[in-house]
């Protein structure tokens, strides 16, 4: 079909495409939007590639159909640059491979109700089972410390698990809904403990969760459900403390973490 490039504004609306190899989109474009699109009779590359020379402000797709057998829907070529990206209610029929390039998790695309192109979202989730890592607890009222650990990740989309905390990759603010759940034994008579959230590396006092009294080797669990604001890099870890002097260290044994938007 050709290339496009060098366009302040490029807007595609209601075509029909039949031709053997798809749109091309290169060079410094302000923005791309294609919309209400038929693309048929691709036998070779791509319905639509975006160049790696391509430096763009945005690119829409909105309800465009891509009809044919096998070859790609939607080409990224590696060293684009563009912030933000949208694809929402995109058909791909007989389509081998929809999208290439990046996936609904990258950074800066933003993917809904597509066929076959799971939808975008932040999830992290990370655990681990019967860890013997102390948590130190130095004997000071209302201090908290971070909980010690080495978890097994699970999933990390818009998010890097490391170093026992997640950190969000996105661009666009989200809000995060936190769950954790920790398991241990009481390592001494009548301790108490509390949870909290920390938020780059500063805990969040409020809400906090916390446990009853408990004697020696006495199992408990403690779980907290809350919301924290994030923004790209932002990081949030587990945070402990010990309400009384009577435990200096505890070993968490179980740990469940997981944020979502």
């Amino acid at each position: 079909m050709g290339s496009i490039s060098g366009f302040k504004a490029i807007t595609i609306v209601k075509n029909y495409w039949k031709v053997t190899d798809g749109l091309k989109v290169g060079g410094t474009v302000g923005k791309f939007a294609a919309l209400l699109n038929f693309i048929t009779g691709i036998s070779a590359g791509s319905g639509l590639e975006f160049k790696s020379d391509l430096i763009i402000d945005d690119i829409d797709l909105t309800s465009n159909y891509y009809v044919y057998e096998g070859q790609t829907g939607i080409k990224v070529s590696a060293g684009i640059t563009v912030d933000p990206a949208r694809l929402t209610t995109n058909v791909f029929r007989d389509v081998t491979t929809p999208l290439t390039g990046v996936d609904s998790c990258s950074p800066g695309w933003s993917m809904q109700q597509n066929t076959n192109i799971p939808d975008s979202r932040a999830y992290s989730y990370i655990y681990f089972n019967a860890n013997t890592t102390q948590t130190s607890l130095p004997p000071s009222s209302n201090v908290f410390y971070k909980i010690t650990g080495a978890p097994t990740v699970i999933n990390q989309q818009r998010f890097i698990a490391g170093n026992n905390k997640l950190t969000y990759t996105g661009n666009e603010p989200i809000v995060g809904r936190v769950t954790v759940i920790i398991g241990a034994k009481a390592p001494s008579n009548s301790v108490e403990f509390s949870m909290a959230l920390a938020k780059n590396g500063i805990e969040i006092p409020i809400p906090a969760a916390s446990m009853g009294a408990a004697t020696n080797s006495q199992a408990f669990q403690i779980t907290l459900n809350t919301e924290v604001d994030l923004v790209a890099n932002d990081y949030i870890e587990v945070f402990l403390r010990s309400n009384n002097a009577n435990a200096i260290s505890l070993a968490v044994s179980d740990m469940q973490f997981s944020v979502t938007d």
